[in-house]
């Protein structure tokens, strides 16, 4: 990718971190928006993005079909699973699902399949999986 692409990624990728960080915050000192709750648009909010961590997935192996598209297209179905999964759960085993859900995702990907993705890429998903996991884990132990 280019720098202005992987830059316009980062973007994103930073932009997308603000409904975790804000819902968090939200919780966490019982601010209020609008009468919605913030609880269910943080859950919301995190079982889309930890399906959308199964659709990388899917577009490498779309965009690069190799010896290990097999194996890319099976891990782009397991994020999605586990968010529904994670759906079905009650409070607070839904936040606390979810805490785990994205550092044990990023570990299985660091320990085999993102090795052949850029590096701007895996910096980026260690940054975006640290912050979020942080932004949950401060609603399970604080709010």
């Amino acid at each position: 990718m280019s720098a202005d692409g992987s830059r316009t990624a980062e973007l994103l990728g930073y932009g997308g971190l603000i409904p975790f960080v804000g819902l968090s915050l939200c919780l966490i000192f019982g601010w209020e928006i609008d009468g919605l709750s913030n609880r269910s648009l943080l859950v919301g909010y995190a079982v889309t993005i930890l399906s959308f961590l199964g659709a990388v997935h899917w577009g490498f192996a779309v965009a690069a079909p190799d010896s290990h598209s097999s194996r890319d297209f099976v891990a782009s179905v397991v994020p999605p699973l586990l968010a529904w999964v994670v759906l079905a759960l009650k409070s607070p085993a839904d936040l606390l699902a979810l805490v785990l859900a994205f550092p044990a995702w990023f570990i299985w990907e660091r320990a085999g399949i993102m090795a052949r993705y850029p590096d701007w890429f895996r910096r980026l998903r260690a940054i975006l999986t640290i912050v979020v996991t942080i932004s949950l884990a401060s609603v399970v132990a604080f709010a």
